[in-house]
């Protein structure tokens, strides 16, 4: 047996047939940006104070590549940004061990451009002393040992550099230019 057709809402004219309109309007709306709002709200907020979007992006990272280099770097790196407090501590350490293994030809350069992002949306006004000398160093990495690197390896660099610099420049646009 099937199930008998659904009641079709009388269309009535005047008010009621707007008042129809608006509740499929509001259905309509309510469904279309769940699923960005959910995404936003899990960007925006975070389980306690003390996580940070560098850590968050750090763990990531750390799922994402496996590789030696990244492994070496997150070992350095990981006792200095466990909380808030201590990566604005230790910022100068964070800033040198991202820009050391930025400019040498590691597998875990396209991550630490990643990370770099993470990092100026948590120290805001205090990554301005940084800022130019992390576009100079990620922008050399472009050039260095391109000549070995295979074409997609060095095409996948300069796209990961280049999304860098231009998230860079979008958080720290009214730091710069204040």
């Amino acid at each position: 047996m099937s199930d008998p057709p659904p009641q079709l809402k009388r269309r009535e004219f005047g008010q009621g047939a707007v008042r129809i309109r608006r509740n499929k309007l509001k259905k309509l709306h309510v469904g279309f940006g769940l699923g960005r709002t959910h995404l936003s709200n899990k960007i925006l907020t975070r389980a306690d104070d003390d996580s940070t979007f560098f850590l968050d992006e750090l763990r990531d990272q750390v799922e994402l590549n496996k590789t030696d280099d990244f492994r070496e770097f997150y070992s350095n790196i990981s006792p200095f940004v466990q909380s808030r407090g201590l990566l604005e501590h230790y910022k100068d350490v964070v800033v040198d061990q991202m820009l050391q293994f930025c400019t040498q030809d590691s597998t875990a350069a396209n991550s630490i451009c990643k990370l770099s992002n993470a990092l100026a949306r948590d120290l805001r006004g205090r990554f301005v002393p940084y800022f130019i000398r992390v576009l100079r160093t990620t922008a050399s990495a472009l050039f260095v040992d391109a000549e070995a690197t295979k074409v997609d390896s060095v095409v996948s660099r300069i796209q990961v550099i280049f999304v860098t610099h231009t998230m860079l420049l979008k958080t720290m646009s009214k730091e710069v230019l204040a």
